[in-house]
């Protein structure tokens, strides 16, 4: 095919995702600039919109750009043989498994960004899709996903969300206390949240553990808080289960007290 058989926009979205994966790791706007030969307000706006929709994650403490699970979810059904590390059939096992939504988020920026949405069978009335945002540090998914770092990364995230509490609404407003419910995510394994980030929502949420990945993933159940809350040891259980048989980390089950 001819280059003037291609739209423009078309093909610069596919040079993005090819560059990226020859190269295999962060890039600003001024080397993807560089590389591809874009000009600067072309290359801006086409990362810009890349993240909007999910593709791209953005480390604005690095100035760096790095591809999403959703571009490797995108081809999964072309070659199907190691089940074990398809993010999509551990989500579908998970959804059938609770019955409830089923959730594959990563941080973005000063956000959660969902990346895979699965509806179980007692189905939330939550539009939620892949690309929509959810806040950092007042969600459960945001909470799992700062208990990955460092007390120093999380201190530094909550200095520039509090910097900017009046772009983004959120505001950090008792570290002490943030804090010590990360160490309490850290020590169990996972998190457990009722009512955080919506109102009579509840969800437990894991990280993903594998090497790689520059921004942890996170994979929540949530549904109706009675409901979860009623649910929630066997759901943990399940989902202990589930994890390993899918090559993930997960922490041996007690008995919360």
């Amino acid at each position: 095919m001819a280059d003037n058989d291609v739209v423009k926009s078309v093909g610069r979205v596919f040079a993005v995702l090819e560059m990226f994966a020859s190269h295999r790791s962060g890039m600003n706007a001024t080397e993807v600039e560089r590389l591809l030969d874009y000009p600067k307000s072309s290359t801006l706006a086409l990362l810009k919109s890349m993240v909007a929709l999910g593709y791209l994650s953005y480390d604005r403490m690095e100035r760096s750009y790095f591809p999403t699970i959703r571009v490797a979810q995108l081809g999964h059904w072309i070659d199907e043989t190691d089940a074990r590390h398809d993010l999509y059939a551990l989500v579908e096992d998970a959804a059938a498994a609770t019955g409830e939504t089923v959730t594959i988020a990563s941080q973005n920026d000063l956000k959660m960004q969902f990346l895979t949405v699965v509806t179980g069978s007692n189905p939330l009335m939550l539009n939620f899709r892949p690309g929509m945002t959810g806040p950092l540090f007042q969600s459960n998914m945001g909470m799992v996903a700062l208990a990955q770092k460092s007390d120093a990364e999380i201190r530094r995230l909550a200095e520039r969300m509090n910097r900017r509490a009046g772009r983004h609404g959120e505001k950090v407003q008792d570290l002490a206390s943030t804090m010590q419910k990360i160490e309490e995510i850290r020590q169990a394994g996972f998190g457990i949240g009722y009512g955080n980030y919506i109102d009579e929502v509840g969800v437990i949420s894991w990280p993903l553990i594998a090497s790689g990945r520059t921004n942890p993933l996170v994979l929540s159940i949530g549904g109706p808080v009675e409901a979860v809350r009623a649910a929630e040891q066997q759901i943990i259980r399940r989902m202990a289960v589930i994890l390993r048989d899918h090559g993930y980390q997960a922490p041996v089950w007690r008995d919360r007290k």
